[in-house]
């Protein structure tokens, strides 16, 4: 099941650059950490949190699923 994603990035060039702070790659992609936004507002970390949760429980629920169609 894919999560749903609230839209691709958009480089804003009026706010600071960040820093890259971690580089994966995935065969042939690359992805870079940058910490150009870190949420610092509880509502925000709250909204966070939330959306880590209903991903997580999205994947259990997809493992629990094909677990039982092996079954």
């Amino acid at each position: 099941m894919a999560v749903p994603q609230r839209g691709s990035h958009i480089n804003n060039p009026g706010r600071d650059a960040g820093m890259i702070v971690a580089a994966y790659q995935f065969g042939e992609t690359k992805v870079f950490i940058c910490n150009d936004h870190i949420a610092t507002e509880q509502d925000e970390l709250d909204r966070i949190d939330q959306e880590i949760a209903t991903a997580a429980w999205a994947c259990l629920q997809d493992a629990v699923t094909k677990n039982d169609e092996e079954a």
